[in-house]
């Protein structure tokens, strides 16, 4: 495990997407002070860096979106999604690279084994319940029709079955596996993921791109974020259902999801009885941008009491 990347990108079209949560320098802070093994920091961005960055860090490498896209004429993007599936055209990222948003942070020292294992991401292979019930089940369904439609043209359901059949995720997990593919009628329905620093496989990416590139162009061409878009976890998912993953139960990940203020206090004050490993905050649809100013303060104060110094990321005159 010798790569990192960052991504700071807009996810919507909707006003929410385009504000700043303060969130990109306590990442860089994590990094440097959980995970100092990491060899680079690849920030990819529309040819953008904060005031505060210290662009000329040795470690960090500034890319631009017309470095990764192929297609010119897909650019400018505004779709994160398609921004991530173009991560493996970095020039330099290794095979195993780490994907963090810039609202995914670290929160204790970890080692390379945490995220990888004999070469491959820990993950898990554990099934869950697709639900249509908003825009981004929409995207989610459509990466499940590639990978279901994998499984089948390679012929290896019975493959899958022995992935499901890991009791390292505990028996419950294996019957809730069998039940719920036996009920979709042999197909996956969809798999856990969690919204948090992702291992990844390089390959992955370029794999599945080369099986489906009609439905990589059609994600490419869409300059905002669609319903029909798929996104990284495709990549992820691949590597499932082709069984390059080492299996490892993976909950100490929290979401935070910030609708206002008098929650976001409740979950912050409930995460100091928890021993978290990576920490991600989202604006739930409904947040009030209003009450951006008051949410940044008590999320950089939760943030100031691991990572209240400095990293060698940030200008000397911040």
């Amino acid at each position: 495990m010798r790569s990192f990347y960052g991504l700071m990108g807009v996810m919507k079209i909707e006003k929410i997407r385009y504000e700043d949560i303060g969130t990109l320098k306590y990442v860089h802070r994590s990094i440097e002070k959980f995970i100092p093994w990491i060899r680079n920091v690849y920030l990819v961005t529309a040819n953008q860096a904060p005031g505060w960055l210290k662009t000329d860090h040795p470690k960090l490498v500034q890319i631009s979106h017309s470095d990764i896209f192929k297609d010119q004429s897909q650019l400018p993007s505004f779709n994160s999604s398609a921004i991530e599936l173009n991560l493996h055209r970095i020039e330099g990222l290794s095979e195993q690279f780490l994907l963090f948003n810039d609202d995914t942070i670290i929160q204790k020292p970890l080692n390379k084994s945490y995220f990888f294992k004999s070469d491959y991401p820990n993950d898990m292979y554990i099934v869950r319940n697709l639900f249509h019930d908003d825009k981004y089940s929409h995207s989610l369904h459509s990466i499940m029709q590639v990978i279901n439609n994998e499984v089948k043209s390679s012929q290896s359901f019975n493959q899958q079955l022995r992935y499901m059949k890991n009791f390292r995720y505990g028996l419950k997990c294996v019957i809730n596996n069998l039940i719920l593919t036996r009920l979709s009628q042999n197909e996956i329905p969809l798999f856990v993921q969690l919204h948090s620093v992702q291992a990844h496989l390089k390959s992955n990416f370029i794999e599945a791109e080369t099986a489906y590139p009609n439905i990589f162009h059609n994600t490419f061409s869409s300059r905002f974020r669609s319903e029909s878009d798929i996104n990284h976890y495709l990549a992820q998912f691949w590597g499932l259902i082709k069984g390059k993953f080492h299996p490892k139960m993976q909950f100490d990940k929290k979401y935070i999801s910030i609708l206002d203020i008098d929650m976001l206090k409740k979950q912050l004050l409930a995460l100091k009885d928890h021993d978290i490993s990576l920490l991600c905050f989202g604006e739930h649809p409904e947040f009030d941008t209003s009450d951006y100013p008051k949410c940044k303060q008590l999320i950089s104060e939760f943030l100031d009491i691991k990572l209240s110094n400095h990293s060698s990321y940030e200008r000397k005159t911040q």
